[in-house]
């Protein structure tokens, strides 16, 4: 990890705050029930932060049965909070890591279901691009010359990605020196926004940002898909287990199809 110095040591340290409190979790209600049914409880992968609320709306409109409380972080924090007995009801983490972690733990005895899809790309403050995109040579150049923000691969499938694409490209050896690592996707987002640096973060992350753009698309060189797996831990309180399914089922369907594609997100290939 680099040591931030400058200019750009000002602007993340003033991010220091939101960096804290969001890397810990965020709690999101999808809407208020007169009733005394309690909410489902689903633990999330940071990146998921826009969609998941539209998807709880979408589903309490399509006739769900619950409000949907949605807590928000780092897939790793998220499985480890869970294999330490916090009470989830649902998990969907952004990577298959972190739910076969749960499964070599017992933390579960369900399999994973794979919900959505994602692309890792480099962003780049809007103003730092005078060209449409970058070419290859261009981001070699950039990594390994300048400062550049991705999520900590030990936390973060975003960050493990990432780190997966510059081995590859024979990169991380060097690339590693210029990276300020961030707990989650989402703050590497704000790394981007705020600190004007380049950064590794999912396509759904630029689509809904202002300051962000797109300027390369990672193609994964193993073949390595980028997805979304919800999974029903051993956590779930046994009177939430059918409609923790059913929201589950839900997320494959064409309503909810629609809400994860306007927000940058793709579906998994039908079975």
């Amino acid at each position: 990890m680099i040591v931030l110095t400058d200019r750009f040591a000002s602007c993340v340290l003033g991010l220091v705050f939101i960096l804290s409190t969001f890397g810990i979790s965020t709690s999101l209600r999808a809407s208020e029930d007169s009733t005394n049914i309690k909410p489902l409880t689903v633990f999330a992968a940071a990146s998921l932060a826009d969609v998941i609320p539209a998807l709880a709306n979408q589903w309490r409109q399509d006739g769900g049965n619950r409000d949907i409380v949605v807590s928000l972080g780092a897939s790793a924090v998220m499985a480890r909070q869970i294999n330490a007995g916090a009470q989830a009801d649902l998990f969907i983490s952004a990577n298959r890591h972190w739910v076969d972690f749960l499964s070599q733990e017992t933390a579960t005895n369900e399999t994973a279901v794979a919900v959505a899809t994602n692309d890792l790309v480099l962003a780049l403050p809007c103003a730092m691009l005078p060209i449409d995109s970058l070419a290859v040579k261009q981001l070699h150049e950039l990594v390994s010359n300048g400062r550049f923000a991705m999520a900590d691969p030990s936390l973060s499938p975003a960050g493990d990605y990432a780190r997966n694409w510059l081995e590859a490209e024979n990169l991380w050896s060097v690339a590693r020196q210029n990276a300020a690592f961030a707990n989650n996707v989402r703050l590497t987002l704000l790394l981007v926004e705020r600190a004007n640096v380049p950064g590794f973060v999912y396509r759904s992350d630029v689509k809904k940002s202002r300051l962000a753009c797109e300027a390369f698309t990672l193609t994964p060189r193993n073949g390595e898909i980028i997805q979304y797996f919800g999974l029903l831990p051993k956590t779930v309180q046994f009177e939430n287990i059918n409609d923790a399914r059913a929201f589950r089922e839900w997320l494959l369907g064409s309503a909810a199809a629609s809400v994860w594609q306007e927000h940058g997100f793709g579906t998994p290939a039908p079975k």
